[in-house]
C-alpha cells in the first residue's frame, strides 16, 4: 500500500478501497488538469452546470417555432409551443427556453470561433464538406 500511494502521488490516509479505480481517475484529472480543462464534483451523472443545463434545452429548437408574425404555415393550434406571456416559452415536455428574437428568417449570419480545431480535421477537410 505505500509503494502505490508512493506510486500515485497521494497521501497514505486517501489510499481508497479500490485503487485501480482511483488510479485511473486520479491520473485522468491530473492529465484533464494540464491541459487547462475543467473538472466538476457532482452527485448524479451529469455536470452541474449552475443552472446552464436548463438552458441548453434551447439548442432542441426547430425551425416549427410559431414566430407570432405570420411568416410560418402553422395553424395556430399546430404550435407545439405555449408562451406564458413572459417571453419565457415551454414545450410539451415542460422544459424551459427563451427564444430571443422571434421570427422567422430564410437566411441567418453566425458569427463564432473556432480554436481547437484537430489536427485531423485540418487535414481531411475535403471529406468534411461533403
Amino acid at each position: 500500500m505505500h509503494e502505490q500511494c508512493q506510486y500515485l502521488y497521494i497521501p497514505l490516509g486517501n489510499f481508497p478501497d479500490d485503487p485501480c479505480l482511483f488510479a485511473c481517475d486520479l491520473f485522468y484529472a491530473r492529465q484533464l488538469i494540464k491541459h487547462n480543462h475543467l473538472l466538476w464534483c457532482s452527485l448524479t451523472d451529469q455536470p452541474d452546470l449552475g443552472g446552464k443545463e436548463q438552458d441548453d434545452y434551447r439548442m432542441l429548437l426547430t425551425a416549427d417555432v410559431n414566430d407570432n408574425h405570420g411568416n410560418n404555415h402553422m395553424n395556430s393550434n399546430d404550435n407545439m409551443f405555449k408562451n406564458d406571456n413572459k417571453g419565457i416559452h415551454t414545450d410539451k415536455q415542460n422544459h424551459p427556453f427563451e427564444i430571443n428574437y422571434s421570427g422567422f428568417y430564410p437566411t441567418s449570419c453566425i458569427k463564432f470561433e473556432l480554436v481547437g480545431l484537430a489536427i485531423c480535421a485540418v487535414l481531411n477537410f475535403q471529406k468534411i464538406q461533403r
